[in-house]
């Protein structure tokens, strides 16, 4: 199971709104065997967000883009999107934004240029633009 700790959660949910502030799960989601009980867990929660790269696990390049939007939709679909946002991560480009985002309007990049799988890389100015440029034409 993987909120094992719903008091934990509820109470990190208190304590960030006591500051003005909102919770986001950062990729646990993706651990999750089902993502729609995940989805609706964490909503009924408080919790407003999720970063999700679709995949069953951390490696999203063990999935396909479109079986990691599937995986996304079966979340996105079991929750109120007013309450809870699933945000794609994980290899948002500009190449496949448009597949993100007709799951959601929300998308998370870090625009980094890997030259291996082994190196953090570095921020790729070329692509931001072209994502920018894909949400604000």
């Amino acid at each position: 199971m993987l909120f094992r700790s719903k008091v934990a959660v509820a109470e990190a949910v208190r304590i960030v709104a006591r500051h003005g502030m909102q919770l986001a799960f950062h990729r646990a989601f993706d651990l999750a065997d089902d993502p729609a009980e995940a989805a609706r867990r964490l909503e009924s929660l408080g919790v407003d967000r999720t970063l999700a790269a679709g995949s069953s696990g951390y490696d999203a390049s063990v999935a396909t883009i479109d079986q990691r939007v599937e995986r996304l939709a079966v979340a996105a679909t079991a929750v109120d999107p007013g309450r809870f946002a699933i945000v794609p991560c994980g290899g948002v480009r500009s190449s496949n934004l448009a597949s993100f985002l007709a799951v959601t309007p929300h998308a998370h990049a870090s625009c980094r240029i890997r030259p291996t799988a082994f190196e953090l890389g570095r921020f790729d100015e070329a692509e931001a633009a072209r994502l920018r440029d894909l949400v604000h034409p």
